[in-house]
């Protein structure tokens, strides 16, 4: 028997998100109480490496807490959802290269995988100029990642098999201007704003790959394919919030 998504969860923590779930829909952002469980138990850095203090959970750990969240709460679980995704991005930056950001308790990386950004080659590294939607837990933030077309004078770098060239890119809150523009029926509390940068300067190792091969760590988890990784954790959620919904209508269908 498949156990109920309550199990996932320490004792108290349903009772707590629910109990805020109402506020933080309408401050359209998670509660400080429940952003405070969730930095408590390092919900955001739950696939960040060992090496920054992260939990590395194992993908069937981490799916039962997606699930688990989620059915407390649709907004804290898709939150934790997507920024503990990017967060797994941190086991592809060698050691030594943002050691304090990675490492920060309240660490939490929201983006978009969008492609509409590019990123000019210069001398130092990369100008990088876009506009990225939807990237959920905006709001409390400490960086984000987005999608880059790589460009040399203009022009799209080809890839491997021809096709333009788009890298992900790092960056730090202070460098980015967030647009105020999620105005959704549900999961206000995500908070899930576009941001911008226009004409930023970067050096070189702001851009990274995503790969069994390009892991900077040893962990199994960081080795384990992207896609399958993220429809993984996005249908726990999915599940989640559907048996919160069936929870709801239990009495009707009954």
């Amino acid at each position: 028997m498949i156990p109920p998504p309550s199990t996932f969860l320490p004792d108290g923590a349903a009772a707590l998100i629910r109990a805020h779930a109402a506020e933080a829909e309408a401050l359209g952002q998670l509660h400080p109480a429940i952003l405070e469980l969730v930095y408590e138990r390092q919900w955001f850095r739950a696939m960040v490496p060992a090496r920054y203090g992260g939990l590395a959970l194992p993908l069937p750990q981490m799916v039962r807490l997606e699930e688990g969240l989620s059915w407390a709460d649709g907004s804290v679980g898709w939150t934790v959802t997507l920024c503990s995704g990017a967060g797994w991005f941190t086991g592809f930056f060698p050691t030594g290269s943002f050691d304090e950001l990675f490492s920060d308790r309240q660490l939490c990386i929201a983006g978009s995988g969008a492609a509409s950004g590019h990123a000019d080659r210069t001398r130092a590294g990369y100008r990088v100029s876009g506009r990225w939607d939807y990237a959920s837990g905006a709001m409390h933030a400490t960086a984000f990642t987005a999608n880059c077309l790589i460009r040399d004078g203009d022009v799209p770098v080809p890839d491997g098999e021809g096709k333009p060239l788009v890298r992900p890119f790092l960056f730090k809150r202070e460098e980015v201007t967030i647009h105020a523009d999620w105005n959704a029926v549900g999961l206000a509390a995500t908070g899930s704003h576009g941001f911008e940068v226009d004409g930023l300067e970067l050096p070189a190792g702001r851009e990274f790959r995503i790969g069994a091969g390009e892991s900077a760590d040893g962990h199994p988890l960081y080795r384990y394919p992207f896609v399958p990784l993220a429809e993984a954790t996005l249908a726990a959620n999915s599940s989640g919030m559907v048996l919160h919904f069936l929870d709801c209508c239990a009495t009707v269908f009954s």
